[in-house]
């Protein structure tokens, strides 16, 4: 259990380091006092805020855009620790809830970048304001579209993506255009 809080913990912080701050996980395991006891592992993610600032806990008060960054970060450690990461999927759920415009690029930045490095695929549900920030970044976007609760059958599902040329985009702008007005 102390290898894997402590891959967790390494991970964490390579992926806060990319953000110019320390992270880490401080943790302790109790062995049960009897073969019917229970082990008790209690683990507190923490992080800095400021350059040279201490390590705070996960919970002291902050901002909603950052503490969703460092979630993203600490569910993104814990998958990446794993043994073979590569082929393994994460699924998110209101990616950009409560961010702002830049916020919401650095969230999709990292999970860009993890996927991309890491060979893990990223699905998430999200409002259809944050599509305008996701295409541009990611490499290829697979999107379900809900139509309305009255309606028995959604929107058809769109997925488009690009290549190095940007082809794919001039072909599927159109569709996507007319199918959002």
């Amino acid at each position: 259990m102390h290898s894997a809080l402590d891959r967790i913990s390494n991970q964490l912080n390579l992926l806060h380091q990319k953000e110019g701050y320390a992270a880490d996980l401080l943790y302790s395991i109790s062995a049960p006092e009897s073969a019917e006891g229970q082990w008790i592992c209690h683990v507190v993610p923490r992080w800095q805020r400021n350059p040279g600032g201490s390590l705070l806990a996960y919970d002291a008060p902050t901002n909603t855009a950052q503490e969703k960054l460092f979630s993203i970060h600490l569910v993104l450690a814990a998958l990446l620790a794993a043994p073979d990461a590569r082929g393994r999927v994460l699924i998110l759920d209101e990616l950009g809830d409560s961010l702002g415009a830049e916020h919401r690029r650095e969230v999709i930045a990292a999970l860009r970048d993890a996927a991309l490095e890491h060979g893990i695929t990223v699905l998430a549900t999200c409002q259809d304001g944050l599509m305008a920030d996701v295409g541009p970044m990611c490499g290829q976007v697979l999107q379900f579209r809900y139509y309305s609760k009255s309606d028995p059958l959604n929107r058809p599902t769109v997925m488009y993506g690009f290549d190095a040329n940007r082809r794919r985009v001039k072909l599927t702008l159109n569709d996507l255009v007319v199918s959002r007005s």
